[in-house]
């Protein structure tokens, strides 16, 4: 009982924190800033995410990728989106391009491994999976889990 109250907590605090956040972003949005209209349009964006509401955050990536397309944190994010609502050939060219901005981000590798294997790539997670697990370790599990090719 203490784990689920205390999972409640959290899941209410991480949705106040992000509907706090929103009107920062959207001020953000508004204005060019120090770190970046595009990044502030990824910001907003994972916000809207965490709040489930998946059309404004895919709204948000792809303005974030018209300003800059080479944003792989918005790369990411998009295609985490895309994910979710199983549009597994989408995710993939997000995946590969946020792997191609950060080749050494272990979870960018994963879920690109993981998608492929969505989409019934089981050799490409394969070689995914292997290769986060090279990065950090605590990726191995990912292998465990797929037969081998």
């Amino acid at each position: 009982f203490f784990f689920q109250a205390e999972d409640g907590i959290r899941d209410k605090l991480v949705t106040g924190v992000q509907t706090c956040a929103l009107p920062i972003f959207e001020s953000a949005s508004a204005r060019d800033n120090a770190f970046g209209i595009s990044d502030a349009y990824n910001e907003r964006g994972r916000a809207k995410a965490g709040l489930k509401r998946m059309a404004e955050a895919l709204e948000d990536f792809n303005t974030a990728l018209k300003l800059d397309p080479d944003n792989g944190d918005a790369h990411f994010n998009r295609g985490t989106v895309y994910f979710e609502q199983k549009k597994y050939d989408l995710a993939l060219k997000d995946f590969d391009a946020a792997v191609a901005d950060n080749p050494d981000d272990p979870a960018l590798v994963f879920n690109r491994g993981l998608t492929k294997y969505r989409l019934g790539n089981k050799t490409g997670a394969a070689k995914d999976f292997d290769a986060a697990e090279t990065l950090d370790l605590r990726y191995g599990f990912a292998r465990e889990r797929i037969e081998k090719p």
